[in-house]
């Protein structure tokens, strides 16, 4: 499953790694992400466009179907994972992180209806859960099945907030439960770029910059070399508009597509 963890038949943990930001920008939200995989996984990753029943709308980013990395509901709520490495004694019966992405999209309209969602569930191993709304509102809820921590927005040159997370838990006192290092494939860097780039943010075209951030345009983000591992896709959500920009395959190589989700 796409960015979260599974188990070998030696019960050694297969990493995924992923990079997610929200921005606050000219009293408009944005997401944005790249989607990083072994790249056998590229053939089986798509969007769908989900109509459950009694349920929220929702369009789904996935490298496994029935569950996702991402997604945005037809309420703007956005939600994404990235994935921590656990300690195996923590790893708990309870929804994995693409499941808790999936749940909260079908059933919450707001951020804070998704934190409610996440006190509640059961929470099979670490993991960040992204939570960004069109009321502005925007937290990553660093998760354990123990322990959740909120972690709120940063403010930028122009006071206006900003949030990434990359795959190791940022706040000090939940990295004791985190194995990580905070160098899950180069997940360090990749946070020092985001936050650099987004703490400097200029720009009058908020899209075209968040695609030159996903691009490593200020720095590591996509360029992998090497190794059995690369950006298979990459997002961009306007959620005031209800908005998808996706670009299937690396962003260096790419272009991103607009999509007008829930237009008709």
């Amino acid at each position: 499953m796409g960015c979260c963890f599974t188990l070998n038949r030696n019960n050694v943990v297969e990493i995924r790694g992923c990079t997610a930001f929200s921005l606050l920008c000219n009293n408009k939200i944005y997401y944005g992400r790249n989607n990083d995989l072994p790249p056998l996984l590229k053939k089986v990753s798509h969007s769908y466009n989900y109509e459950p029943v009694n349920k929220n709308k929702f369009i789904l980013n996935s490298s496994s179907f029935i569950n996702g990395e991402e997604g945005m509901n037809l309420f703007g709520l956005v939600v994404a994972m990235t994935f921590v490495m656990p300690n195996q004694e923590e790893i708990k019966p309870g929804l994995n992180s693409v499941f808790l992405v999936r749940y909260i999209l079908e059933n919450c309209k707001t951020v804070q209806q998704g934190i409610n969602a996440l006190q509640r569930l059961p929470i099979a191993s670490s993991c960040n859960i992204l939570l960004v709304d069109k009321q502005q509102e925007m937290v990553v809820a660093e998760c354990t099945p123990d322990t959740i921590n909120l972690r709120r927005p940063d403010k930028n040159k122009n006071l206006e907030d900003f949030i990434i997370t990359v795959n190791h838990f940022t706040s000090k006192p939940m990295q004791k439960y985190d194995k990580s290092n905070q160098d899950t494939y180069s997940s360090k860097a990749r946070y020092e770029t985001a936050y650099k780039a987004l703490y400097n943010m200029d720009s009058e075209n908020e899209i075209e910059y968040i695609k030159n951030i996903l691009r490593g345009k200020f720095g590591f983000m996509c360029q992998y070399r090497n190794i059995h591992f690369e950006t298979i896709w990459s997002t961009i959500f306007d959620n005031s508009e209800n908005i998808m920009f996706l670009a299937k395959g690396n962003p260096r190589e790419t272009e991103y597509e607009e999509d007008k989700v829930f237009s008709g």
